[in-house]
């Protein structure tokens, strides 16, 4: 589900196709996509017998420590393009701003966060040339904590 209105157009990423761009701002802190209730959970087991010609296995996976979820349609949300310096972090689920975005300015996450522990996609960052290979279960949540944490210690304190 999305807060805003996104488009999907050429990335402006070298190599990397489609992407997700926005036609109006997005505050810095801000729910840009939550997830929605037509994802299935598989297993691990269950995921490993899934066929691999799929196009689904490559875009519309999503790992939760000892379960995986799918989306069963090309959703919007298949088109994120990766950078390891991205404007919005994937967090369980959830897609927040990291800092305003600009209408028009593309959408950007950390794959880290989203695949398997040490699973390695097969090909590299088209900036930088690094690979990109998932954060075990633990780091994915303390290094999420830890940005979430930073982004937000800025706000006054919360007042009831």
């Amino acid at each position: 589900m999305f807060n805003y209105q996104l488009f999907v157009a050429n990335s402006l990423i070298p190599n990397a196709g489609n992407g997700v761009f926005t036609q109006e701002l997005i505050d810095s802190k801000k729910v840009v996509v939550f997830p929605n209730e037509r994802n299935t959970l598989l297993t691990k087991d269950e995921f490993k017998d899934f066929p691999t010609d799929q196009a689904q296995l490559q875009s519309a996976i999503r790992w939760f420590d000892e379960t995986y979820t799918i989306d069963p349609e090309w959703s919007l949300e298949c088109n994120f393009n990766h950078s390891f310096n991205p404007n919005c972090l994937w967090y369980l689920g959830f897609i927040i701003s990291l800092r305003t975005i600009q209408p028009g300015e593309e959408l950007l996450i950390d794959y880290r966060y989203l695949l398997e522990e040490d699973y390695t996609l097969e090909f590299c960052d088209s900036l930088t040339g690094e690979e990109i290979k998932g954060f075990s279960w633990r780091e994915k949540m303390r290094r999420g904590a830890i940005v979430i944490a930073e982004l937000f210690s800025e706000e006054e304190a919360y007042q009831s």
